[in-house]
């Protein structure tokens, strides 16, 4: 597989940053999303229920405005418009009693729990602060359903055979080296139900790739090569037909989307992390603009990210 190296980071340090009013960014990324959201934009409601919450939390003095500055006018990044809307649509009309979700984005698990009013939610994290953090979030924002929290490897977690309706991972497998897919996803088919169902997004392009960054953002120091360290995996058709079509079968639903212009998403990241100056509110309109549906892996103009759903069929 073909290997990408990024440098994550602006050595030369050249930004200067310019002071700005947090309450005119603010009116800006409600503006933004608002036009978005009449323009068709995908996510926004789910962008607008965040947003929602945590004003909720600040008039009830549980939060301020000044912890919370960037989640106010950025509260999904990028392909997050893309994987919560499909994410919620696909699910929309499926019953779901028992869920269990595998380190995603912490607002997707909190979303889908409170809107489908999921009797028992699981949530694995092998990352002891994102899951603290986690809690601390679902504290503050209320959230009425019971949450079980597992500070531990999908691979180790002794949950009975056939126990959740849906398991959903949300751009995380791509993180993990290739050599423990296999083991993850057939932990994934024993512990959902006959006729359950799996939700999984995941980055892909024409021909798969590994990318290695220069931070050791996982902490998985075992396989850093040439001072930079494994960030994510991209997967083509065949990849995904190897991974995850030969446990799964066929997906019931699945949708795609690509980069307009390639290499934007690595320009754009490379921007988002080291300009202090960057348009953190307008990002429901970047999504929209430079980003678009197509209808197959194939058909990528550069990288993008697919969501599927998968049933469950136990022999």
């Amino acid at each position: 597989m073909k290997k990408k190296y990024s440098n994550i980071f602006d050595k030369e340090n050249t930004y200067i940053p310019i002071k700005n009013n947090f309450y005119i960014d603010f009116i800006k990324s409600l503006l933004s999303v608002g036009i978005t959201k009449l323009n068709g934009g995908l996510g926004t409601n789910f962008h607008l229920f965040v947003i929602k919450k945590y004003i909720t939390a600040i008039f009830k003095k549980k939060t301020t405005v000044q912890k919370n500055k960037l989640t106010l006018k950025m509260p999904l990044d990028s392909f997050r418009y893309f994987e919560m809307h499909y994410g919620y649509k696909f699910l929309n009309n499926i019953n779901i009693k028992n869920y269990l979700d595998i380190s995603s984005p912490r607002f997707f698990p909190f979303y889908l729990a409170e809107k489908k009013n999921i009797e028992k939610t699981v949530m694995v994290n092998p990352d002891v602060k994102d899951i603290e953090l986690t809690k601390e979030t679902y504290n503050l924002l209320s959230i009425e359903n019971k949450i079980e929290f597992k500070n531990e490897l999908m691979q180790d977690t002794l949950f009975s055979e056939s126990v959740f309706d849906l398991t959903s991972s949300i751009s995380v497998l791509e993180h993990i080296p290739i050599d423990y897919i296999p083991s993850i996803l057939e932990s994934i088919k024993k512990v959902t139900k006959n006729n359950g169902y799996f939700l999984v997004s995941i980055p892909v392009a024409k021909e798969s790739f590994e990318e290695y960054i220069d931070f050791n953002e996982y902490g998985l120091d075992n396989i850093n090569e040439n001072g930079f360290y494994f960030g994510q995996r991209f997967h083509d058709e065949e990849l995904m037909k190897e991974l995850f079509y030969s446990v799964f079968g066929e997906p019931i639903q699945a949708k795609y989307i690509s980069e307009k212009k390639r290499d934007f998403f690595f320009e754009n990241r490379f921007q988002k992390i080291n300009d202090p100056n960057y348009k953190y509110w307008n990002e429901a309109s970047m999504f929209k603009e430079n980003f678009e549906e197509v209808k197959s892996i194939d058909e990528m103009k550069g990288i993008g990210v697919a969501i599927y759903l998968f049933k469950i069929v136990k022999s």
